[in-house]
Parts: structure tokens; C-alpha cells; sequence
């Protein structure tokens, strides 16, 4: 008898035991993801940016740009020396990046430059600065186009290096002759409802609107969209949108982007009016009640709109795309975690997750699509109602 109970008590520690080390794994498991959805809050207006990269070489390498403030260092040194840890990473490998860099640098009066060749594809940076001269280590993350074949296209005629977006009537050049251009008319193409899972309604690939062939190496693109440069066996897409972009400043945008948050009858009303400005407003003084709250509210769209199109433009806008649409809708995720598959958003007040894959559409690879679910219908829909009443918080703003 005394030999089963003790057996019984062995059993149970041993199940104790194998519960905890899978638990153990589990969140170990989910450690290894970095959160990175700092990455998409919107920048400090009083703070620039620490680091931005930028296409050096005719595209054979990346050259980063730190500028420090005043508050990141402990002393007031015009020149010191930092160790500059880089992990590169591709979206199939999150946990351990494909390529790792250490390298000294050198700070001039709070700015260094550091350039290296990029040999694969990347879309994500993590970078750690060390100094004795910082308050604290300097970490942060850094998104980059995964810029396949960026030889095809050489410069536009203002920033020779800054080519992740084309501006609509500036000149730019290509390596080679003939290159065929094929242009896709995405400026309408917005993201549906989280819930609707109508597959005939999701817009899974632009359709081609023009195509030609040049018979020079200067093209100027004249209309907003995608654009998709081929040539000898190499590809090209990049999106072709206003010189104020990120922001949006034309006004059948500006009320194009209420849709989220309008019915469809009360957008064709928008429409219809002589005065497209003063429809806006409307719109949103019916909201907030009083002109100041609906300043406020109004603020907070258009930022949600603009941080959007930073980082979520692929084949049109960022704020046209699903992140676009949830992070608008939902403001900054509490948490992002990069998967094989794309990348899940989390929400301290949603009990489910929202889970984009990433695709490669048009050679575009910053293209993220939903998983659309019904049950998403509820917190949808409560979420809006949160914006037509005026209960909308203001983004933080983290330094």
C-alpha cells in the first residue's frame, strides 16, 4: 500500500514537474521575441529621431546616421568613441539575427555615420551604442525596405541616396535603357473591416493600370500609386505619393481617410458638399461637440494617419493598408512580436491578438495582410463608436 502512494506521489511530481518546464519554455519561447512595438509609436515632437539610414554606393551599401542630444551623454565632450553592436534581421528569423556587427565609432559633436555593405535582405535593424559618455546604453530598432535588385534604380534629381518613395513630378534615373514601366492605380484601395472575411473583398493585388516601355533612362512619375520599373531580369516597386509625405494634405485624401470611422451614406454627404474643408470640420465638430475638443480629436486622427504611412506603406499608403487601418483605429499595440509568418499585435484591452502575414506583392515586401475574423465584429465596432463619441485618449508620445 505505502509502495502506490508513493508511487502516486512520484507520478505527480513528475506531471508537476513537466507542467512547469513547458510553461518555462512558453515564456522563454515568447521572451526570445523582442516587442518591438515602440518601433510604432509616433516620434517626439521635441526630440529628432536618434538614427536614419540611407542608400550609399548606388545601393551596394547602408549608411546610418546617428545624431545624440544632449540628454543622451553625461559630459560635454565634442569628439568620443562608442561600440556600435548592429543584428540584422530578416522577417523568417526573429530570434537569432542572420548577420552581426560590432564595430567603434567615432561621435562628432554628437553625430557619427556609420556605413556598411548589405548582402541580403533585411527589414529589420537593432542597434546598441556603449560609451562611458551615455547616462545609459543607447538601444533601439530601425525598419528598412527590403530594397531587392536597388541597382535598377539609381537617383532622383533631389536626394540621390533617399529613394523609398518616389515624389510625383521629379525626375529620377535608371542603370539601364529600356526599362519597362508598369504603374497601378492603388490611391482608392483601402482596407476593410477586421471582421469581413469576404474573400472577393479583399484586395489581395493591385491590377494594372499602365504599362509601357521608355526609351531613355530619366522617367518622371506624374500620378500617385505604385510603380513597378523592370530590366534585365530585375525589378523595381516603389510607391509614388506627394512631397509632403508622409503627412496628408489634400483634402480628397483628408476626407477619403474618414472611412474608417464614417457610414458609407454619411462619406458620400462629405462628398457632396461645394466646400470639402468646411465638410470636414463638420464632421468632426459633430464629434467632439466644441471646437476644441474636436481640434483635439482631429489631431489625433491625422497623427495615427501620418505614423501609419511612415511605417506601413507597401503598394499604397500606410494608412490604406491593414496596420494602417488598425493603428488607426486602435492607436500604438501594447506589444508587437515579430513570427515567421508576419507579425501579431497585442492590446491590453482585447482579449485576441491581431495577426498580420506579410507577403511579397508587385516586389513590394513591407505588405502585411489581416487575418480577418468575425469575431473581431465587437470590439470593431466598439472601438468606432469610441471615436464618434469623442472618447478617444491622445497617443503618448514616448522619448
Amino acid at each position: 500500500m505505502k509502495c502506490r502512494v508513493g508511487m502516486k506521489n512520484y507520478l505527480l511530481v513528475i506531471s508537476a514537474l513537466a507542467i512547469l518546464f513547458f510553461v518555462g519554455c512558453f515564456s522563454s519561447g515568447k521572451l526570445t521575441k523582442q516587442n518591438i512595438a515602440n518601433l510604432y509609436l509616433p516620434k517626439s515632437k521635441l526630440k529628432q529621431p536618434l538614427v536614419k539610414y540611407e542608400f550609399a554606393n548606388k545601393g551596394n551599401n547602408i549608411k546610418l546616421v546617428f545624431k545624440l542630444n544632449s540628454f543622451n551623454v553625461n559630459r560635454n565632450v565634442a569628439k568620443f568613441n562608442a561600440k556600435l553592436i548592429l543584428n540584422l534581421y530578416n522577417n523568417s528569423k526573429t530570434a537569432t539575427p542572420i548577420r552581426q556587427l560590432v564595430q567603434p565609432i567615432e561621435f562628432n559633436n554628437l553625430i557619427a555615420n556609420f556605413t556598411f555593405e548589405f548582402t541580403d535582405a533585411y527589414d529589420l535593424i537593432s542597434y546598441t551604442l556603449e560609451s562611458d559618455n551615455f547616462t545609459k546604453p543607447l538601444t533601439g530598432f530601425l525598419p528598412i525596405d527590403e530594397l531587392n535588385n536597388n541597382k535598377l534604380l539609381i537617383s532622383n534629381k533631389n536626394e540621390s541616396n533617399k529613394i523609398s518613395y518616389l515624389i510625383k513630378n521629379e525626375k529620377i534615373s535608371f542603370s539601364y535603357k529600356n526599362v519597362v514601366v508598369k504603374y497601378f492605380n492603388t490611391n482608392k484601395n483601402i482596407a476593410i473591416a477586421p471582421y469581413l472575411t469576404d474573400a472577393e473583398r479583399i484586395i489581395k493585388q493591385p491590377e494594372l493600370t499602365a504599362n509601357t516601355t521608355l526609351n531613355k533612362t530619366t522617367f518622371t512619375p506624374q500620378q500617385n500609386g505604385y510603380y513597378l520599373f523592370e530590366s534585365n531580369e530585375k525589378q523595381k516597386g516603389i510607391l509614388c505619393v506627394n512631397k509632403n509625405f508622409p503627412t496628408l494634405n489634400d483634402l480628397q485624401t483628408l476626407a477619403l481617410s474618414l472611412r474608417y470611422i464614417t457610414k458609407n451614406e454619411e462619406l458620400k454627404q462629405i462628398f457632396l458638399y461645394d466646400n470639402l474643408e468646411a465638410a470636414i470640420d463638420s464632421f468632426w465638430l459633430a464629434i467632439g461637440n466644441n471646437n476644441a475638443r474636436a481640434q483635439k480629436l482631429q489631431q489625433e486622427y491625422f497623427l495615427r494617419l501620418t505614423t501609419s504611412n511612415k511605417h506601413f506603406s507597401s503598394v499604397k499608403p500606410g494608412w490604406q493598408t491593414d496596420r494602417g487601418m488598425i493603428y488607426t483605429i486602435f492607436g500604438p499595440p501594447n506589444e508587437v512580436y515579430k513570427t515567421e509568418a508576419g507579425e501579431n499585435w497585442y492590446y491590453s484591452q482585447l482579449p485576441i491578438p491581431f495577426k498580420f502575414t506579410k507577403k511579397v506583392v508587385l516586389n513590394n515586401y513591407n505588405y502585411y495582410q489581416l487575418q480577418r475574423n468575425e469575431n473581431l465584429a465587437l470590439y470593431w465596432h466598439q472601438a468606432v463608436s469610441k471615436w464618434r463619441n469623442g472618447h478617444i485618449k491622445s497617443t503618448e508620445v514616448l522619448e
